[in-house]
């Protein structure tokens, strides 16, 4: 998993954005299919870290390789594609209706200054296309707080969003996933100091027809350690 890490230590931060512009699906092809034969396995996660090494010009199903939605293929799509074959994504029990999210981070305990790999996951366990509609552009955000409560980081602050409703189409017990880097900085650039945080990751639509199940969420704690001594 460190090599995840290291990987993506290029960019301080990596943002997953859908701009929706008409009611879409989000496609019949599993997201994270690098290698385009139906399922999402580790072998894909190393067709993505080669790309993303240079390795390789483009996965065979590239636009598929891109797991986290944000129109590259890299380290963060590998970690993504890992969680989902350990089962660690959202997913839906039998019998299950709705939506249902998840949050997981690549690495929960960090030093100081390596990043929080995080994946939101978000299932319609409906058995039938569900949509989910979006007063902006804006389909998610992920949200850091420190013990005492307060805001330190969010993804969608300095952010330009299209300001129109839009809808997203989820197919049949489909799982979608958005991803980011936190940096460990706050909302002004700065370094954050050791302890304990929490993440809140979640899509900001409402379920239709009834506009319920709004900001659907899911949270995590992280913690980032206090350095060694010399």
């Amino acid at each position: 998993m460190r090599l995840l890490f290291a990987l993506a230590s290029a960019s301080a931060l990596v943002a997953a954005l859908i701009i929706l512009t008409a009611p879409a699906s989000a496609g019949i092809q599993p997201a994270g299919d690098a290698n385009c034969d139906g399922v999402v396995t580790s072998l894909d996660a190393v067709i993505v870290l080669q790309v993303d090494a240079g390795l390789l010009d483009r996965a065979p199903c590239h636009i598929q390789a891109d797991a986290s939605f944000d129109g590259l293929v890299n380290s963060l799509d590998a970690a993504i594609i890992l969680q989902r074959e350990a089962g660690l994504l959202a997913h839906c029990d039998p019998g299950e209706a709705g939506f249902t999210a998840s949050l997981t981070a690549v690495d929960k305990i960090v030093v100081p200054g390596e990043p929080f790999s995080l994946t939101l996951s978000v299932s319609n366990c409906n058995e039938r296309e569900t949509s989910r509609r979006y007063g902006s552009g804006q389909i998610f955000d992920f949200i850091v707080r420190d013990e005492s409560g307060e805001l330190v980081w969010n993804w969608a602050h300095g952010r330009s969003f299209v300001l129109a409703v839009m809808e997203r189409t989820y197919g049949d017990r489909q799982t979608v996933t958005y991803g980011v880097v936190w940096d460990q900085t706050n909302n002004d650039g700065e370094a954050v100091a050791p302890g304990t945080y929490q993440i809140e990751a979640l899509d900001v639509g409402c379920t239709l027809p009834a506009l319920d199940q709004c900001d659907l969420s899911a949270t995590i704690a992280v913690q980032i350690l206090v350095p060694p001594g010399p």
